[in-house]
């Protein structure tokens, strides 16, 4: 599958149609390192798994690019009472998210208790440099974004992408402020309330200021994550 970066949750990668006319429905289930990120289900109007079925993968959170690797397996309906699992080869699938043109850096940001969140990747490359980020988090009624090296990014805005694929928060590195610090640095952006939760799953992207990229994706990718 290929798809775009920060889609909302619930994006559509691939759905199968089981039209052999079982009188049950099979087991799905993934595996493999890119597994978190992803959620496969049955879709069934009329809950009838003798007159065919879906079963569909999609995303539990938007995602930064790179290429997710995941096992995609089946458990026949007949195995399920005994749960009898045989030693079949899973479908090896890996799911390419691509990021927009304008975009210089994308990570997933899990805010945690205290206000610190954790950031991956860390490393991006702006300007011709390299730099990490040290730390990102809300302290103190700001947030507050540590590079090292610090590296000026007067041309850019920092987003922060909800579950569903908007943007909740946009900050402008201008306004960051330059820190006195050239090895490494802090830039603070005053927010008065702290504007994530712990324990969400946001996805962070750093984009040239006078783009607002829109993401793209194939015609499936608008389904809802089941319970």
């Amino acid at each position: 599958g290929n798809i775009a970066s920060g889609l909302a949750a619930g994006a559509t990668i691939h759905t199968y149609s089981d039209s052999e006319g079982t009188r049950q429905y099979n087991n799905y289930w993934l595996s493999g390192p890119g597994s978190a990120h992803f959620l496969t289900f049955i879709v069934d109007d009329d809950s009838l798994a003798s007159n065919g079925y879906n079963h569909t993968l999609v995303t539990v959170r938007p995602l930064p690019p790179g290429e997710y690797r995941v096992f995609y397996h089946v458990q026949h309906y007949r195995d399920i009472p005994c749960d009898f699992k045989p030693d079949n080869t899973p479908d090896n699938w890996t799911i390419t998210v691509t990021a927009p043109e304008s975009v210089v850096h994308e990570a997933f940001f899990n805010p945690s208790n205290g206000g610190i969140g954790d950031v991956s990747p860390v490393e991006f490359q702006a300007g011709g440099a390299t730099t990490t980020i040290m730390g990102l988090g809300w302290q103190d009624g700001a947030v507050m974004l540590t590079l090292s090296p610090y590296v000026a990014l007067a041309g850019y805005v920092l987003d922060f992408i909800d579950l569903d694929g908007s943007v909740v928060l946009s900050l402008n590195f201008a306004a960051g402020g330059a820190p006195l610090d050239g090895d490494q640095g802090s830039l603070t952006w005053p927010v008065a309330e702290r504007p994530w939760h712990n324990d969400d799953r946001l996805m962070l992207r750093i984009r040239e200021a006078e783009s607002v990229p829109t993401a793209t994706a194939t015609p499936e990718a608008n389904a809802t994550v089941a319970p």
